[in-house]
């Protein structure tokens, strides 16, 4: 028997485009609350000024970014509105991310929201045949795709998808884009309507098989732009002092300390590649990998967008358009007390951002302060070897020197660092200690061989007046690292394997303690603050 004539059918899904569409609007639905949607919507109406058919063209984008920032952090931002632009556009047009349309949508804005805030990862997750994955397992499957999906928003030179006919995928052995594969589940899934009067359930029409077989056409093998990596990590590391409640004054009184931790970790991009090709695929998801927490910072850009600040209500839509956006601006740049500096020689506040991608993602990093200090001329280790012996809080150690190696300039600074935790009075599983820190972003590149980290574990002794900070591999695949310092010969020394050995003078050794004990990291898909790492966050709940 047919359907009943009263009951509207679904429609078909005959094209890429038609796939796309309803994949999107499916997980833009489900990956905000009713009340998250409901100021989404007001502050995508709030910027849709310049589109006849309600979308988001770039200057439309231009005024949402410069609205919630101040002027200050403006000139950080502006250089990267456009990339951001074009980001958001074909984060939205997945799973064809190189056929994105010329305007930004409503519903690819909010896909696009939910994908950069993890908001889809648990059902990504259920999008898979990888049942007999560990948590860590899964956890991991999910941290790539996210890499591959913001490197392919941000790569340029892609080649347009070539042209596929029913008869060539009929005879094709290519395997299915795993992408284009998750959007073809989700829709399936979601291929029916429910109906209260008559209580029936329909079903649309079974999606084509030519559609399995269409690709994404995003070359892997693109690059990014040295220039607009730099200017996103510049960003980046401000977002992640913005969400601490720095006041605007910050990035005036310490652009130059960004511009230095900038460079440093562009540089563990580039240093082992001719920067003026771009950022490869492999540099990119290495480094990603080795500093997971670089991407916290769009968080601060994507909140204003589905959370209201506390001090305000949803704009109403019967207010003028003026006066609806000066309340918004308003509330998301309301003054906050600029936060205190750390003490410390080696510690500011661009270095604390840094040391953030470091760091697991649940330091209250804002609570950190100076344990002590002590400089190369009067270099005694004790005090500092008894703390990392005997203290269970977290500690963060931090070390300034001169690089002597041969063929070096003397006066040439790096510095290094490490994160010293016991939980459970066990020492602490942490593939990024120790770590180098000026004058590039380095760390034991071991976890990314095997994917798995939990056959290393940081230890760390004092004895014979020096310190040793090691990484011991219980697996052969893994590299040994370890950080030495030496009272005696006030020098120290970092390795990893056999490829990075470096030899400093010691200048300044600094222990930092936070306080107190922190909860082990936990994977939520809820979450779109800091991660934690910032207590005033102006967005957290």
């Amino acid at each position: 028997m047919g359907q009943p004539s009263s009951v509207p059918s679904i429609p078909r899904i005959d094209t890429p485009e038609q796939l796309q569409q309803r994949y999107t609007a499916i997980v833009g639905g489900y990956g905000l609350s009713p009340e998250e949607s409901s100021w989404f919507n007001s502050v995508f109406n709030l910027f849709c000024v310049d589109s006849e058919d309600c979308n988001w063209t770039l200057s439309d984008a231009t005024a949402y970014f410069t609205a919630i920032f101040s002027r200050e952090m403006q000139q950080i931002l502006a250089p990267m509105i456009p990339t951001l632009y074009t980001c958001l556009l074909r984060l939205g047009s997945v799973p064809y991310q190189h056929q994105p349309p010329p305007q930004l949508t409503r519903d690819a804005l909010r896909y696009a929201v939910v994908v950069l805030l993890r908001r889809d990862d648990h059902h990504q997750s259920s999008l898979t045949d990888h049942d007999e994955d560990s948590t860590d397992q899964a956890q991991q499957r999910l941290d790539d795709r996210f890499r591959k999906l913001i490197f392919r928003s941000l790569a340029e030179a892609i080649k347009p998808q070539a042209e596929i006919t029913t008869e060539s995928v009929l005879q094709s052995t290519l395997e299915v884009d795993d992408d284009v594969f998750r959007a073809v589940s989700l829709v399936s899934r979601h291929n029916h309507r429910w109906h209260s009067n008559p209580k029936i359930v329909t079903r649309g029409p079974d999606l084509p098989p030519q559609l399995y077989f269409q690709v994404s056409g995003l070359d892997i093998e693109s690059s990014i732009w040295s220039h607009d990596i730099w200017a996103l990590l510049r960003l980046l590391l401000a977002c992640q002092l913005s969400v601490a409640g720095l006041g605007p004054e910050c990035f005036t009184n310490y652009r130059d300390d960004l511009e230095e931790a900038t460079n440093c970790v562009f540089q563990s991009f580039v240093h082992d590649q001719d920067s003026t090709s771009g950022i490869s695929w492999d540099s990119f998801n290495r480094r990603i990998s080795l500093m997971p927490n670089i991407l916290r910072g769009l968080n601060r850009l994507l909140a204003p967008l589905i959370k209201p600040p506390s001090t305000q209500a949803a704009p109403l839509e019967s207010q003028p358009t003026d006066e609806r956006r000066s309340a918004f601006i308003n509330g998301i740049n309301s003054r906050r007390e600029p936060a205190t500096p750390p003490l410390g020689r080696i510690l500011n506040l661009a270095r604390l951002s840094q040391l953030c991608m470091f760091l697991p993602d649940t330091v209250p990093i804002m609570t950190v302060s100076l344990l002590h200090s002590v400089e190369s001329q009067s270099l005694s280790l004790d005090t500092i070897g008894k703390n990392i012996t005997q203290d269970r809080e977290p500690l963060l150690l931090l070390v300034y020197g001169y690089n002597n190696q041969v063929g070096v300039h003397s006066d040439t600074i790096i510095g290094f660092g490490a994160f010293l935790s016991r939980p459970d009075g066990k020492p602490c599983e942490d593939p990024n200690n120790p770590f180098q820190f000026l004058p590039v972003n380095r760390v034991s590149e071991s976890a990314l061989d095997t994917g798995n980290s939990s056959s290393n574990h940081t230890a760390w002794a004092y004895s014979n007046h020096s310190v040793r900070i090691q990484i011991h591999a219980q697996d052969k695949h893994f590299l040994d690292a370890h950080l030495d310092l030496h009272e005696k010969t006030r020098s120290g020394a970092f390795k990893i394997g056999n490829k990075t050995q470096l030899r400093f003078d010691i200048d300044i050794v600094e222990l930092y303690t936070f306080g107190s004990e922190f909860p082990p990291r936990q994977f939520s898909t809820d979450e779109y603050s800091s991660g934690g790492l910032f207590p005033e966050d102006p967005f957290s709940s």
